[in-house]
């Protein structure tokens, strides 16, 4: 199994082997023609390929990555500032950051179809702790985030998702 970080600061994607701890491959972070970028503020794995979510203001996107060679395959519009972003093959999640005085929320987008198929099929399925919600996670059942402001790591169940 295969450990992806993303690298800001080099603009690349690394896969390293999470048993033995050797870098697999590295690839580069691609910004999708059109679209701005400000930072990373998440990459998931969906099983078969890898998400990226880019910061750019009205343009910040998801991104759906080739794993072997960084070319984006799909780019849909965030239509928030994405603050973490977790896959289980068919669904993509993310923390909607709202500021300070709004609530963040998840939302879920169906990841199969196209570009605007998936922007279509976004839906907010909770609000959420913390005031600086990020870094998501899929677990099989349950959505971990973190709320850097406190400290805390928070757990969700995803409603309408099938057990595995």
């Amino acid at each position: 199994e295969l450990i992806w970080i993303a690298d800001e600061g080099t603009m690349k994607i690394t896969a390293i082997n999470s048993q033995n701890g050797q870098v697999v491959r590295t690839i580069p972070i691609i910004i999708p023609r059109g679209k701005g970028f400000s930072s990373i503020e998440g990459i998931a794995w969906d099983g078969n390929y890898l998400w990226t979510a880019l910061y750019a203001g009205f343009s910040s996107s998801f991104n759906q990555v080739n794993p072997q060679n960084g070319k984006i395959i799909k780019s849909t519009y965030a239509d928030c500032n994405p603050r973490g972003i977790a896959s289980d093959g068919t669904y993509l999640w993310s923390i909607c950051y709202n500021g300070k005085d709004l609530p963040s929320k998840i939302d879920r987008r169906n990841i199969h179809g196209k570009e605007h198929e998936m922007l279509r099929s976004r839906k907010f399925i909770a609000d959420i702790e913390g005031l600086e919600p990020e870094a998501l996670a899929y677990d099989g059942q349950y959505l971990w985030y973190t709320d850097r402001q406190s400290g805390r790591i928070l757990r969700l169940y995803p409603v309408n998702v099938k057990k595995k």
